[in-house]
C-alpha cells in the first residue's frame, strides 16, 4: 500500500519526515534502509534483489533508501544518500537485468530533504507474479511476510501463478456484468475500463484531485465537442465510488477498485434521424471523441491512483 497522500513525483521531506512522526514501522510492504546498497560488491546487489523481488511477490510496497530505523523497524530520522539519482537509476537498471519477469512500474526517484535526497522505491503490486531473481546463477523467488523475506515454498510459487491467471478471468466476468448492467438501462453509448486486478481501495473517493477529474475530464475541443461531464454536473458518493450525473444526459462513474464507466442516454448526441427512410445515422465524429476523450481520462486516474496494470 501507498504510505502517502502524493503521487511517488510530488514527494516533498514533509512526507517523509511525516513517516518519523507517526513512528511508522515496518511491514510487508514498507522496509527502511539507512544507506545505499553498495557498488561492486555482489552480496550487496543479492540482497538489494532479493529485497526487491520479495516485496513484489508480496502486495507491493515502498523501500525507502535514506530512512534510519531503531532496530524494531520504526522510522527514526532521515539520512541523505550519496549521488541519489544515479544510484536510483543503478538499482532499477540492475532490477531490470536481473528479475524476471520484469516488476511492471518499478521506480525509484531522489527526494530533496535536508542537506541531500533520500531514494524513495516504489514497487507497485505485479500482476506479473512470481519473480525470479537471475544473479551469478541463481534462479531464486522471494517473497516478504511482515518485516522478513524468505524463499517462496512450491506452495506460494502455485499460488502467485495461479492468482494472475485468475486474475484475467475475474476482470473478464466483472466486465461482462458492468456491461450487461449499463445495457439495461438503455444507454446508446457505453464505454467502460476495468483494470487487471481488481480490488477495492485502489482509488480513493476523497481525493481532490479525483473530485477535479470528474468535474473536468479531458476534451478534444473546449468549444463544439463532446465531454464525458462538466462543472455544472452533480458529483456525488455511490456504493461503488463516486458519479458525476448529469439527469437524463449522461453518467461518469469511477469505482473504488478503479473500474470507470461512461454511459450516454441521448440517442441525439450520436446519432440523427435518416431522412426520407427508416433508421438513423451515426455521428462517427461524436463517437470517436468520446472514446479518445475517455481513454485519456483512463490514463490521468492511472497516475492519480499508481495504477499500473494493464485495463480491460
Amino acid at each position: 500500500m501507498w504510505p502517502f497522500a502524493h503521487s511517488i513525483d510530488e514527494l516533498a521531506e514533509v512526507d517523509l519526515q511525516a513517516l518519523v512522526t507517526a513512528a511508522a514501522r515496518e511491514g510487508t510492504g514498507l522496509e527502511f534502509k539507512r544507506e545505499m546498497y553498495q557498488r561492486r560488491d555482489p552480496g550487496h546487489t543479492r540482497e538489494m534483489l532479493r529485497d526487491i523481488a520479495a516485496m513484489a511477490n508480496a502486495d507491493g510496497g515502498v523501500l525507502i533508501i535514506g530512512m534510519e530505523e531503531d532496530g524494531q523497524g520504526t522510522a527514526q530520522q532521515l539520512i541523505p544518500v550519496s549521488d541519489a539519482e544515479a544510484e536510483g537509476n543503478r538499482l532499477v537498471q540492475l532490477c531490470l537485468a536481473h528479475i524476471a519477469e520484469r516488476i511492471p512500474g518499478l521506480r525509484a526517484v531522489p527526494v530533496l530533504v535536508q542537506d541531500g535526497d533520500v531514494i524513495v522505491v516504489r514497487i507497485p503490486r505485479s500482476y506479473r507474479r512470481p519473480h525470479m531473481i537471475t544473479f551469478e546463477g541463481m534462479t531464486d523467488f522471494w517473497i516478504r511476510h511482515d518485516r522478513q523475506k524468505s524463499r517462496m515454498s512450491v506452495a506460494e510459487i502455485r499460488t502467485a501463478i495461479t492468482a494472475t491467471e485468475d486474475a484475467e478471468m475475474k476482470v473478464q466476468r466483472f466486465a461482462e456484468s458492468r456491461i450487461a448492467s449499463a445495457l439495461s438501462r438503455g444507454a446508446p453509448l457505453i464505454l467502460a475500463a476495468s483494470p487487471l486486478l481488481l480490488e477495492d481501495g485502489r482509488i480513493s473517493i476523497e481525493d481532490e484531485r479525483l473530485q477535479a477529474l470528474l468535474c473536468r475530464p479531458p476534451t478534444f475541443r473546449p468549444q463544439g465537442g463532446v465531454t464525458l461531464s462538466h462543472e455544472s454536473c452533480e458529483i456525488h458518493p455511490t456504493l461503488r465510488g463516486i458519479a458525476a450525473v448529469m439527469a437524463g444526459i449522461q453518467e461518469l462513474e469511477i469505482f473504488r477498485n478503479g473500474h470507470v464507466e461512461f454511459l450516454l442516454f441521448r440517442h441525439d448526441m450520436v446519432s440523427k434521424l435518416r431522412e426520407g427512410s427508416p433508421g438513423s445515422i451515426l455521428h462517427g465524429w461524436a463517437v470517436a471523441e468520446y472514446i479518445r476523450n475517455f481513454a485519456h481520462l483512463i490514463t490521468m486516474l492511472r497516475g492519480i491512483g499508481g495504477i499500473v496494470d494493464p485495463y480491460l
